[in-house]
């Protein structure tokens, strides 16, 4: 009896429920908070101390989780309804969203080349030769600008795609008031985040959190990045 309780259809669905949750729900907000706001680390003397790899490797590591976990969850979901169903406007939503994570990784892999006066595994910074400072983020070429441009607009677009995925899931689901108020609860943190750290003057442009504010850089001569 056991197995049969943890192998039906019900269970199933709430497995998938709760890895599209903790995946869309909790670790894409946690990582665009930590992207914007965290660039630059509580206690780092910025900006004579630059270059935290805090915000891109946990961006890094929770952007693959997420769409690989949820690519799974969404298998979870098909195994549970015997099939691919696009009955509903939740499963419509959610394979969309599982698409544009895949996406994403994708955007992300058209960075381009990173230069500067130090390497990315470099900890002690030891400046290299000049003639060796060229790339496309140090030099803000026009392939970083586009991928900047596609990359971060596209990522809020996709982060609140899956938030409306998860809304239409508790609806379709038929949960109970407290789901409703404890994910609302959620998506409010999010932006009473965002306004706290923004109030703070947290944000630090990405250009500027790894190379300083020193004019000698090719985007500190013109608006750099945003990201």
């Amino acid at each position: 009896m056991g197995i049969i309780d943890t192998t039906g259809p019900g269970f199933l669905l709430v497995s998938h429920a709760v890895i599209m949750v903790l995946t869309w729900g909790i670790m894409v907000p946690a990582s665009l908070v930590i992207t914007r706001f965290f660039k630059v680390m509580p206690g780092q003397n910025y900006p004579e101390e630059t270059d935290s790899k805090f915000w891109m490797r946990t961006h890094r590591v929770m952007s693959t989780t997420v769409v690989f976990v949820s690519t799974f969850g969404a298998g979870v979901a098909v195994l549970a309804l015997n099939g691919i169903s696009f009955a509903s406007l939740h499963a419509k939503w959610g394979f969309a969203v599982v698409v544009l994570g895949w996406c994403q990784l994708f955007i992300a892999m058209q960075r381009g080349t990173h230069g500067g006066p130090w390497g990315l595994k470099n900890p002690d910074r030891i400046v290299k030769p000049r003639d060796e400072w060229f790339g496309d983020h140090y030099n803000m070429t026009l392939r970083r600008r586009i991928f900047e441009t596609i990359h971060i607009s596209t990522g809020y677009l996709t982060a609140i795609a899956g938030m409306v995925a998860i809304t239409l899931g508790i609806i379709q689901f038929g949960l109970a008031w407290p789901w409703h108020a404890a994910y609302g609860a959620l998506v409010f943190a999010i932006l009473f985040s965002y306004w706290k750290f923004s109030r703070q003057g947290r944000r630090v442009p990405t250009y500027q959190a790894i190379w300083g504010l020193s004019p000698e850089h090719p985007g500190n001569q013109e608006r750099g990045s945003d990201r």
